[in-house]
């Protein structure tokens, strides 16, 4: 994966636009072959954070990505990248928030969306790291 050079170490100014390309093609190159009934919707390069909608094109249903602060967490964006359900692609309060490895995306995409929505406890990343 391209973001892979970024891993142990900090982004910062003189490499944060090329970590974003990066990020985004490779979350592009996940869903494509892992999670293929799921988009990016709209995406949003911020300051020193990225953050986007997926939407699965079979139900219509949104996803929201965030990365946090990719200058002081050193690797968050890896090891505790922010989803959640969302209504649409605005809306930026949504459901439950959880923090999944970067890897993981795909496989918590995958899942039955109707249990995603009813996520409720941290009981679930328990789960999503024994499977």
């Amino acid at each position: 994966m391209k973001t892979d050079k970024y891993v142990g170490n900090y982004v910062t100014g003189e490499n944060y636009d090329q970590f974003a390309k990066d990020f985004v093609s490779d979350v592009r190159a996940m869903l494509k072959k892992d999670a293929p009934n799921w988009k990016i919707a709209k995406k949003y390069k911020g300051w020193f954070y990225l953050s986007m909608f997926l939407q699965n094109e079979d139900t219509g249903e949104y996803m929201y990505l965030n990365t946090g602060d990719v200058r002081y967490f050193k690797d968050w964006w890896h090891d505790r990248l922010l989803i959640r359900t969302a209504k649409s692609d605005k809306d930026y309060t949504g459901g439950v928030n959880h923090e999944i490895k970067f890897n993981e995306l795909p496989k918590f995409l995958n899942m039955n969306y109707e249990h995603i929505a009813q996520i409720r406890d941290e009981n679930y990343l328990d789960k999503l790291q024994q499977a």
